[in-house]
């Protein structure tokens, strides 16, 4: 490669000398020797035709010492190689051949001339010259003279021009060499000075000079270069100055820095201080709010069920209702702690999309039925329900919806609609819409509904109340959850607010096809037009025929074909009981099992059908578990094939007076009123309590008594209800085994994972309600009493941990196997990650365990993984080391590794 100036002039100056050279050499030479071929033929060819007539007279003689003679003397001649005679017949007369050529040469190299020798004609007239003219005869050819040239010569020749005009053009280049370093120095010493003085002024030398000799553009590039250098010096010498300057007051500005990162670094820890101050202030507010509040909400349900008058009674509905509303605000004011300092993630587990938005709505019932509204949930037939997802945080979205719709709508309805909007073999994408007939809202204020402490309107915020979280919490927590949040409403026209959602399919979770109601008929009168729709809806997918009444006096014509299996009728509050006993009986006598349809359950108007036989009452909106529990009690099918694990729900105060008779419950509270409260509402359900007031109290309870469960309070002073759970887990041999369950007014679910890890497998957040108290109890002793008598002793505690809602399914002893094997391969792997701190792996279990616990319906197991996946994505060493000791003994305590 050409780098220097010097080699590219000289290249400039030697190419055209060469090309020159070259092609003027070549002409010359190829000129040179094609005359030098062009002599050598005429030489040859001119010996042919001298010897051909010299010939004549000895082929026609045939005298061949003249033709030999001839030849000899002919042979002598330069560059002759041979010569050879030959007759008409082609016959050798005479031959020789030059003996200083070289006889070795090859034929291609010789040249070969031929010349005919022809017969002379001689005319002898005897009478004289005869003055008419003759034409000249035709000449006999008597033979041929061959003439072959030696062409050795000529190739010496040839190569010596080749090898002079060589040397010429080696001498021109040489001279051309010469001539351009002499005249190229004049160009390239000034060129190099140059480039030696900028390399200099580049590494900063700026007093360098370049001697300015030159003329024309050099020179005037010399001195241009030179006034550079002075102008750099001289600003250099200035930026010396000020950087002088600027340092002096940097320093300055650096030591007020220096005072400033300590100043900042004391506010840090001040802010770390007060972020950790203002997180247990949140759960100390959350905790003292909720134990109160626990005895105000339970002794008022237990004061509502006692006799009262309607003054009475009044009042203490207002109470209830201003407790939850204030439970409802202190709620939305944790999750919104919560959000902000990021301590909520997406909990993915199985769930039945069906039954998660049902029992969401059916909380929100009585209040909508208290102002007369349609509340109905439609699920659209080719909706899949059985999927992988975060079920609470989209069940209290919902719930937020369904219940700002309800708070803004003075009548009409509230329909909750659930639809699909692409689906493959994965994946199903919904479109959940909450449609409402209230106030509504203009264009201007959308953007403002979904702020945190923001409402559309001050008015309107004192005359329905709320403090504006709801929906802000709504719409992050389906930012979290992938999904979006928007609003269509016009002003006075009601509001439609959506939610679109993707989630995974649950293959595990769809049922058979088949079904007990196959074919039966049943006869359906509901007043409410999207209730109708939705209850046809439920009784299609159990495979009821249905026939629709629309009228009080279609139902009665319909009745009397005498075809109908079942009856479904409402009662709302504009129409008399009397009227609907009529329509569902026979002329005959004959009565048909109906299920009457009503707001409320407790209705006294409502206990005249209830006692009646062959009759079922259940609220609206009918649900899938209500109105399948029912109907299979109506038709007398096996019950066993219902899921029982929340129709207990649905059955009134008198019903639920013996569903805990022969359970012994050891109840550990250090509140009295938190302790008489939940006394009373066990004994209410025959349940057997004995009581403790702290840990140590509760340990010799255990030592002594065998319990059917343990409910913990958490917080206790002197030992906490986690260092009693371990105790009695460790130490007491008769209730080793014995459920226990958490009571606690702390609703952050970040601290259950630690509860889970010392033997604790569920949680009741304070207030209790005597449904979700009996639902949990109910459900922890089923599981108790069928691990008791499973013969695999070695699994048993494996079955404790998977969750209720699978614990009655055919496949819980293949969920078991599959979630024993999966643990006792994963455990491992996760403690080499843990020991080698390699959280990346670490992380990736954990999350492959999630995923198995979830599949499993393993929630203690489930929540214990998360919360070690959470901690390791938050790169908190010490609460990565709390999740991992809190798996380690779950595992080793459930497991038996």
């Amino acid at each position: 490669m050409i780098k220097g100036i010097r080699e590219r002039v000289l290249i400039l100056t030697l190419i055209p000398t060469i090309v020159a050279s070259m092609v003027l050499s070549v002409f010359f030479v190829y000129a040179q020797i094609e005359d030098f071929n062009q002599s050598l033929h005429f030489h040859g060819q001119a010996i042919a035709n001298q010897l051909a007539p010299a010939s004549e007279y000895g082929v026609f003689s045939g005298n061949l010492k003249v033709l030999q003679s001839l030849a000899n003397n002919a042979v002598k001649e330069a560059d002759v190689y041979s010569i050879i005679i030959k007759d008409i017949d082609n016959n050798i007369l005479a031959k020789t051949i030059n003996p200083q050529s070289k006889n070795n040469l090859e034929l291609r190299k010789k040249l070969l001339f031929s010349a005919s020798i022809l017969q002379s004609e001689i005319v002898i007239n005897d009478l004289g010259q005869d003055s008419t003219p003759r034409t000249e005869p035709a000449r006999n050819i008597l033979g041929t003279v061959n003439v072959q040239l030696d062409h050795s010569r000529a190739s010496q020749e040839v190569q010596e021009i080749i090898i002079n005009s060589i040397i010429i053009i080696i001498i021109a280049l040489l001279i051309s060499t010469l001539i351009g370093l002499r005249f190229g120095h004049h160009i390239i010493q000034p060129i190099l000075d140059m480039t030696h003085g900028i390399e200099k002024i580049g590494k900063g030398k700026l007093s360098t000079r370049i001697n300015a000799i030159s003329k024309g553009e050099l020179g005037r590039l010399e001195k241009g270069i030179n006034a550079m250098a002075d102008s750099m010096e001289s600003s250099r010498r200035q930026l010396m100055d000020e950087v002088s300057e600027a340092t002096s007051d940097l320093r300055e500005t650096l030591e007020a820095v220096e005072i400033q990162n300590v100043e900042l670094s004391l506010t840090r820890k001040q802010a770390r201080l007060a972020n950790k101050t203002k997180s247990e202030f949140v759960a100390n507010v959350s905790h003292e709010l909720r134990t109160p509040m626990n005895g105000i909400i339970g002794f008022g349900k237990l004061l509502l069920h006692s006799p009262l008058n309607k003054e009475q009674k009044d009042y203490v509905e207002t109470i209830l209702k201003s407790s939850t509303n204030l439970l409802s605000i202190v709620n939305n004011l944790l999750d919104f702690s919560r959000i902000e300092s990021g301590k909520i993630a997406v909990d993915i587990q199985a769930f039945d999309l069906r039954e998660c938005l049902e029992e969401g709505i059916k909380l929100l019932a009585p209040e909508a039925h208290k102002k007369n509204l349609e509340l109905s949930l439609l699920i659209y037939n080719d909706v899949n329900t059985m999927v992988f997802g975060d079920a609470l945080q989209l069940q209290q979205v919902i719930i937020n919806l369904v219940s700002n719709a309800i708070k803004f709508t003075d009548q009409g309805s509230v329909i909750i609609r659930v639809m699909l909007e692409d689906e493959d073999k994965k994946y199903i994408s919904l479109r959940i819409t909450v449609t409402d007939t209230g106030i509504g809202l203009n264009n201007e204020k959308k953007d403002l509904l979904f702020e945190a402490f923001s409402q559309e309107d001050t008015s309107i915020t004192r005359k329905y109340g709320g403090t504006g979280l709801g929906l802000s919490i709504s719409r992050k927590l389906m930012q979290l959850m992938g999904g979006q949040i928007g609003i269509n409403s016009d002003q006075d026209k009601g509001a439609s607010f959506w939610v679109t959602l993707k989630l995974q399919k649950n293959p595990a979770g769809h049922t058979p096809s088949t079904h007990p109601l196959d074919g039966m008929n049943a006869l359906l009168y509901e007043s409410m037009n999207i209730s109708q729709l939705a209850t046809q809806h439920l009784l299609d997918m159990f495979g009821l025929k249905t026939t629709i009444a629309n009228s009080p006096e279609q139902l009665a014509r319909l009745l009397e074909n005498n075809q109908y299996d079942i009856l479904l009728i409402d009662i709302n509050h504009h129409e008399r009981m009397e009227s609907h006993d009529k329509y569902y009986r026979y002329n005959s006598g004959r009565i048909i099992p109906a299920i009457i349809i009503s707001n409320h359950i407790e209705d006294p108007q409502q206990s005249i059908l209830r006692n009646k036989a062959f009759t079922q009452l259940i609220t609206r909106p009918a649900s899938k578990n209500n109105l399948i529990t029912a109907l299979y009690k109506l038709l007398g099918i096996n019950s066993n094939e219902i899921k029982t694990q929340n129709s207990h729900k649905d059955i009134d105060h008198e019903e639920q007076k013996h569903i805990l008779h022969g359970i012994n419950i050891l109840l550990v509270d250090d509140n009295e009123i938190n302790r008489k409260l939940i006394t009373i509402q066990l004994k209410q359900m025959d349940a057997h309590i004995d009581i403790a007031s702290s840990g140590e109290e509760a340990i010799q309870q255990c030592n002594k008594n065998q319990y059917h469960l343990i409910l913990m309070d958490i917080h206790m002073p002197g030992m906490s209800g986690p260092d009693t759970t371990k105790v009695i887990r460790s130490h007491s041999s008769i209730n080793s085994k014995t459920p226990v369950i958490a009571l606690t007014a702390n609703a952050i679910p970040e601290k259950r994972a630690e509860w889970f890890s010392v033997g604790m497998i569920d949680c009741l957040i304070k207030p209790v309600s005597n449904e979700d108290m009996v639902d949990t109890i109910l459900s922890h002793i089923n599981i108790n009493i069928n691990t008791d008598t499973d013969t695999d002793t070695d699994n048993q505690p494996v079955t404790k941990i998977i969750d209720k809602n699978n614990a009655e399914k055919p496949t819980t002893l293949d969920l078991k196997k599959m979630l024993f094997d999966e643990v006792k391969r994963l455990f491992p792997l996760i403690e080499k990650s843990y020991q080698s701190r390699d959280y990346d792996e670490m992380q990736s279990l954990a999350h492959t365990l999630n995923g198995a616990a979830a599949y499993c319906q393993a929630e203690q197991l489930r929540v214990v993984a998360k919360q070690l996946e959470n901690d390791i994505h938050s790169a908190d060493q010490q609460a990565i080391k709390r999740s991992f000791d809190a798996l380690a003994n779950l595992v080793n305590s459930s497991f038996r590794m």
